[in-house]
């Protein structure tokens, strides 16, 4: 882990994002600000950095800040929504706290300058006697990064024990 001073403030650098979209100025990276402690993943979060500015990514929407970002083809549509609903970093955002419940049933479009994904996600966010929500989210990546969510709807409710998510003891 290395440290970054700069007038924004001083952030902790756990790693590099990867992602297969291209972030022309912009360095996307898995990091802390403050002092930290043990486990580093309780206070890890996605930060965008350029020269001196840094901006914190806690939802989708917080992308649209970054210009320069390129979204060229389906694939790299997908990895620039999966990388907001990954099992290992999922919970570093606000939106949409969730991972996809099936990654393979993701489906791409191409229209005007943007493409378009339908996915399935199952969100962390107990409905008290329904269990967790299973939603159909359609989204909008256009070439230059600027993201739009379409569509949200719950199509289902799936009980703790078939959702996949870890238990912290």
């Amino acid at each position: 882990m290395s440290r970054s001073d700069d007038k924004s403030g001083n952030l902790w650098v756990h790693k590099p994002a990867h992602v297969e979209f291209e972030t022309s100025v912009w360095h996307l990276v898995w990091g802390a600000q403050g002092v930290v402690g043990n486990p580093i993943e309780a206070f890890v979060y996605l930060y965008a950095k350029k020269d001196h500015e840094l901006i914190k990514i806690s939802k989708p929407e917080d992308m649209n800040k970054l210009n320069g970002l390129s979204v060229s083809s389906p694939a790299a549509a997908v990895s620039y929504v999966r990388l907001f609903t990954q099992p290992e970093t999922y919970m570093a955002f606000t939106v949409p706290h969730g991972v996809e419940k099936n990654i393979e049933s993701a489906k791409v479009t191409q229209e005007d300058r943007c493409f378009v994904v339908v996915r399935h996600l199952l969100l962390e966010k107990e409905t008290k006697g329904k269990g967790y929500p299973l939603v159909y989210v359609k989204e909008q990546v256009s070439f230059d990064g600027k993201y739009t969510l379409l569509e949200q709807k719950v199509l289902s409710f799936v009980p703790f024990a078939d959702t996949g998510f870890r238990i912290l003891q």
